[in-house]
């Protein structure tokens, strides 16, 4: 059985991988799920076990306990070589997870990742850098389908860093602290 990844929300994801990798013989429905905690083998991404509420009309009831593998992200996108151009508005790592469902049909969701609160770096419009999106599934296992780092190289959008501003002349000026207005100094 092959599990089909892209463009499906994440928990129709887990069902299929439950389903392949314990050769289950009637597919779960993942509307019939309630998943639990995951908890983890000796090697992170393998081999997770998870608890699993069946409810409904699945031809598996109760609660069972499944192994299964989640899928590694720079391992599904490495041939793709993933990419992105950053809007103006986007500032931190969360702000990639929309651009990443609109671009490549995945579901990756905030609860998935662990650094989705840090700061992107300035990339100036044309200039590129590689952000990496960290999952949670070697720390908290809380990325029930996700494991591993995605790595995207990110091609800049903003005019100007984050924290700076634009004097007359057109140079920016980098400020600590907001409250503080700047101005440039020039020779009278």
């Amino acid at each position: 059985m092959y599990v089909e990844l892209f463009g499906r929300p994440k928990y129709e994801i887990l069902a299929d991988l439950i389903t392949k990798d314990n050769n289950l013989t009637t597919a779960l429905n993942a509307s019939y799920l309630s998943f639990g905690n995951i908890t983890g083998s000796t090697v992170p991404g393998t081999e997770d076990r998870v608890s699993v509420l069946v409810t409904g009309r699945s031809p598996i009831t109760g609660s069972k306990t499944f192994t299964y593998t989640r899928i590694e992200l720079n391992k599904l996108l490495s041939s793709v070589g993933p990419s992105l151009v950053l809007p103006e508005t986007a500032a931190t790592v969360a702000d990639l997870l929309p651009l990443i469902k609109a671009k490549y049909s995945l579901y990756i969701d905030l609860e998935d990742i662990a650094n989705g609160d840090d700061y992107l770096p300035f990339i100036a419009s044309g200039d590129s850098a590689v952000v990496t999106i960290q999952t949670k599934a070697t720390t908290a296992y809380s990325s029930h389908v996700w494991s591993g780092n995605l790595d995207i190289t990110c091609t800049g959008g903003s005019k100007i860093p984050r924290g700076s501003m634009l004097t007359e002349s057109g140079k920016a000026i980098n400020t600590e602290d907001n409250k503080f207005i700047i101005t440039e100094q020039t020779e009278e």
